[in-house]
């Protein structure tokens, strides 16, 4: 606070006192990230050496910190810097209940309040991934991810160099504690590795405003899953011929069988019944004898006649 004091007039003596403010804060980070550290920098050029120095805000507008001393360590913590007359403020793990909260540096008398507002910073709130339905198949691996973050990033999918821009398939905007519009989003890609590598690795990487930020990283193996369905594979068609094998075996069998049974019993058939030559000379066989009987019959006869 500088103060000029003392105006003399010819004849009058005026004591006038004009004070100015010469303390602020403000956000010493080009982005304001949800769930990092950020800094509010008191500035005070008029500062005596030995004037108390406090910090005062949060969501209650509480003491955070006094001289270098912290009523909550774990959440804030103060760090001078005499080169540049300032004074910092620390908020651990900035989250919405930091935010719209008023701050308000002091040294001595001079007090310096302000409201922190998201709106009004540049406020990252990096993705962070709600639910994870990706999968693989044998040919193909399918990223699908429901993610919260602001603003709206551009993500770009990796494999083994190869890169893929990514679409966000729905966009849902919903309120948070601090009135605070996050984005909810969807994102899918499906990407058929049969003109690729069947191995190595794959990640999801999106940037929101100039941060990026990795969502994805992981090594896969499409390899062994392709030798585990060709071996299936093999497997099943050995299966396939062995079975087709054995039953044209067992037909050809059967078949041999028939065809021997019907060969045996045309076989006797024939044996029982006499060919068609045969019976002829049968039955020639029995004419002439039936013929040389009469002819002996009457010498028989007359042979057994007394004379």
């Amino acid at each position: 606070m500088y103060c000029l004091r003392n105006f003399k007039f010819p004849g009058l003596l005026i004591f006038i006192t004009v004070c100015v403010t010469s303390i602020k804060w403000d956000i010493k980070e080009e982005y304001l990230v949800y769930g990092q550290d950020v800094t509010l920098a008191c500035n005070v050029m008029s500062c005596q050496p030995n004037a108390a120095k406090m910090w005062i805000g949060g969501p209650n507008f509480n003491l955070l910190c006094f001289d270098g001393y912290s009523t909550n360590k774990n959440k804030y913590e103060m760090m001078f810097n005499h080169s540049r007359h300032e004074y910092d403020l620390i908020i651990r793990g900035f989250n919405f209940s930091d935010a719209n909260c008023r701050y308000a540096c002091s040294c001595g008398f001079q007090r310096y309040t302000n409201k922190l507002k998201l709106k009004d910073s540049n406020f990252i709130y990096l993705p962070v991934v709600v639910q994870d339905f990706s999968k693989q198949t044998v040919d193909r691996f399918q990223i699908d991810l429901l993610m919260k973050v602001f603003p709206l990033p551009t993500c770009e999918f990796d494999y083994e160099n190869n890169a893929f821009l990514v679409n966000f398939n729905t966009v849902i905007k919903g309120p948070t504690r601090s009135d605070f519009e996050l984005n909810t989003v969807r994102i899918q890609r499906t990407i058929d590795l049969k003109y690729y590598k069947c191995k190595g690795n794959v990640s999801l990487t999106c940037q929101v405003r100039s941060l990026k930020h990795r969502l994805l990283h992981q090594n896969i193996d499409f390899c062994k899953i392709e030798d585990e369905h060709h071996e299936h594979s093999v497997e099943y068609v050995t299966k396939f011929i062995i079975s087709v094998s054995g039953f044209l075996i067992l037909f050809a069998t059967i078949a041999f069988l028939i065809y021997k049974c019907v060969k045996e019993n045309r076989g006797n058939s024939e044996s029982d019944h006499p060919t068609d030559r045969e019976f002829v000379q049968m039955v020639l066989s029995s004419n002439e004898a039936e013929a040389t009987q009469m002819l002996n019959l009457p010498s028989n006869e007359a042979e057994a006649t007394p004379i």
